[in-house]
């Protein structure tokens, strides 16, 4: 499947290259121009052969391809409107239709691909394209300090209505503006409506999300389904819910007190070092997250610091006591909250929840405890509580995914579960069911766990740089595969259009602008690799990003670059309005410049396709 989808990605570009110089060919025939030379391809011809005149060629690198037509690169001691044929010896009129013959094919072909599309019933996408849901907020960002939270609603920024996460993409992208005014519908508080800074996302963006010249708001990820799709086949024989009761298709939907909004929320729960502690307070049980410390982080009295070391000599804990994990405040042999305890710097205290004296505590991590031993020991070792049902099975459209996406999940059901932490734990109510809980381990630990023969084994069985990659990976996870809901999109042709050619202008004005690097663009192997990614997918989607492609070559070539047929229009534009012919020397020196430039422009952005390709580090 995966080399069917390289080949039609390869076709796909090389096909759109061919109908734009055929739209050329045409136009100029028509006009009585001498075609010289239809090349499919770039480079060292593989076949070509002469008909009615005109060399034809298929060359070796497929993704390109020209027409050339006598009198656009000009002859010794001639002018280019002194050549008999030559395209510049023809009427403007005619020479404007053949070089907008080019971009014109590629945008009538777009829009029909857009228009199949939309009548075959359009393409499936992640629901993580088309919210407008947060999935996941930066802690110490201006909108988190205002009450904005994963779930939360984006109404509008800079006073457009909010469509999808490329809105805040975009943001980022011109960093020159300081401020951006945003609308949030919070679950709890309304709306807000306030300047929010941008701000460096340098310490904590991730990469293939935010590079890290981009800034933002605030809001690092959009919601998404999370979807168990199986074990991760690296680690599957060891991995943390393998013997739980975790099914694929299952949807996670609450981790240690948190509804989860996206894989990205789920990560940053999963590799924060907090216990869910379950607490009795005046009859009504409680949920809170409480930072697992080590006894070397705290300020102890001599009288607390022998509490502890006579309750880990009672309990056989292994380790130094200054590395023992334990939880800010004193507990009594009932379990009841006694005091906080200090820590050393104090700028931890502000980050510790509110426990009061005489809180009972009943379980750690969704597991009852009944004394101090049993709490000692749950503690010990980082535990998940994860709480799952069955995933949705019916398709939405994009406009109704966000109201979807809420109704899917029943806090009401979530709330009930909850009550049952300390109690029966596994039974299920409504679909909703927590699982046995489990400790997240990092790749490192799954790999160590495994003898020399499976260790060999799995080393074949991936690429080594991944297999390295994965190595060093210090994060921790479950060892399940996730992925997210797939909704139906299917704007119309013309709306979708419109989308194309807003991103374009987007580009281009953080191009000229210096915001955004041509790195972060596509070359040939980018769109071939981006084609191929869709193709894999569905084959609406590849068809959509080859719609998307010819849009972009289409609007692209019309931009008044001399090496452009938008050059070639506006050559053609000037003669009409100062009815003065363009001299060869003064053509060439407009040109020259910008090939050089072309070309530099090719080799940067396939050089960093590849990179990005192959996941090369520089």
């Amino acid at each position: 499947m995966s080399l069917i989808s390289i080949i039609f990605s390869i076709f796909g570009l090389s096909f759109l290259i061919f109908i734009h110089e055929l739209g050329h060919y045409i136009m100029a025939k028509r006009a009585g121009m001498t075609i010289e030379v239809f090349s499919i391809g770039m480079g060292k011809p593989i076949v070509s052969w002469v008909k009615n005149g005109v060399k034809w060629q298929i060359c070796y690198l497929l993704f390109g391809g020209y027409v050339k037509i006598a009198g656009m690169e000009g002859e010794d001691g001639k002018e280019p409107y002194q050549i008999q044929g030559g395209f510049y010896s023809k009427k403007p009129l005619q020479r404007l239709l053949v070089a907008g013959a080019g971009p014109f094919v590629n945008i009538v072909f777009a829009l029909i691909l857009f228009t199949g599309i939309y009548f075959a019933g359009g393409e499936k996408k992640p629901f993580s394209q088309v919210t407008a849901i947060i999935g996941k907020m930066d802690p110490t960002s201006e909108l988190y300090s205002k009450g904005i939270r994963e779930g939360d609603v984006i109404l509008s920024i800079e006073g457009t209505p909010y469509e999808n996460f490329r809105d805040v993409l975009i943001q980022g992208m011109f960093k020159g503006k300081k401020e951006v005014e945003v609308k949030i519908l919070s679950q709890t508080k309304g709306v807000v409506d306030s300047i929010v800074p941008l701000y460096s996302l340098e310490e904590h963006q991730r990469a293939e999300m935010f590079p890290k010249e981009w800034k933002s708001m605030g809001i690092l990820a959009p919601a998404s389904f999370v979807i168990a799709d199986g074990f991760d086949p690296l680690a599957e024989s060891f991995a943390p819910l393998k013997e739980s009761s975790l099914k694929k298709g299952d949807q996670v939907v609450y981790v240690d007190g948190n509804i989860i909004y996206s894989v990205s929320q789920l990560s940053a729960i999963i590799n924060s070092d907090i216990a869910l502690v379950t607490i009795v307070r005046d009859g009504k049980k409680m949920h809170i997250q409480v930072p697992r410390i080590v006894l070397g982080d705290l300020k102890l009295t001599d009288e607390q610091r022998d509490e502890f070391v006579d309750y880990k000599r009672e309990i056989d804990l292994d380790g130094a006591f200054a590395s023992t994990y334990f939880i800010p405040f004193l507990i009594s042999e009932g379990l009841f909250i006694k005091e906080p305890l200090l820590f050393i710097d104090d700028e931890e205290m502000g980050k510790v929840p509110h426990l009061e004296r005489g809180d009972r505590i009943i379980a750690v991590s969704g597991i009852a405890v009944n004394n101090p031993k049993e709490f000692y020991k749950v503690l010990e070792t980082r535990k998940c509580l994860v709480m799952v049902k069955e995933g949705p099975s019916e398709d939405v459209l994009w406009k109704d995914a966000d109201k979807a996406f809420f109704e899917d999940v029943d806090k009401n059901e979530i709330a009930l579960m909850e009550e049952r932490i300390g109690e029966d734990l596994l039974k299920s109510s409504s679909g909703y069911r927590f699982l046995t809980p489990t400790e997240p381990i990092s790749y490192k630990s799954f790999l160590e766990r495994k003898n020399p023969e499976e260790l060999k084994k799995v080393q074949e069985s991936f690429d080594k740089n991944d297999y390295e990659k994965r190595l060093a990976q210090k994060t921790l996870f479950s060892g399940v595969l996730l992925k997210d809901e797939q909704v139906i999109y299917n704007k119309g042709p013309f709306a979708q259009a419109k989308d194309v050619i807003k991103d374009i202008g987007f580009s281009l004005k953080g191009l000229l602008t210096g915001t955004l690097s041509p790195k972060h663009m596509s070359g040939p192997i980018g769109m071939i690799k981006i084609v191929h990614d869709g193709s894999k997918s569905s084959i609406m989607t590849g068809l959509y990003w080859l719609g998307m492609i010819s849009l972009n070559l289409g609007c692209m070539n019309l931009l008044p670059i001399p090496v452009f047929d938008g050059g070639h229009i506006c050559f053609t534009l000037y003669e009409v309005v100062t009815k003065k012919r363009i001299r060869a020397k003064t053509m060439q020196k407009m040109v020259i410049p910008f090939v050089a430039l072309i070309i530099f422009f090719f080799v940067y952005v396939t050089f960093y396709d590849v990179i990005k390709v192959f996941n090369i580090s520089v």
